[in-house]
């Protein structure tokens, strides 16, 4: 059990790793970003 719970940590980590190197890279996501 302990191994699908060091699974899901690391998806998740992953998941938000991408997320924010992806609206930092565009330009267009940058500036709404920046709105909110």
């Amino acid at each position: 059990m302990p191994a699908s719970g060091d699974r899901k940590i690391t998806s998740r980590n992953k998941i938000p790793t991408t997320t924010a190197v992806k609206p930092v890279r565009p330009p267009t996501e940058t500036p709404e970003e920046d709105s909110i």
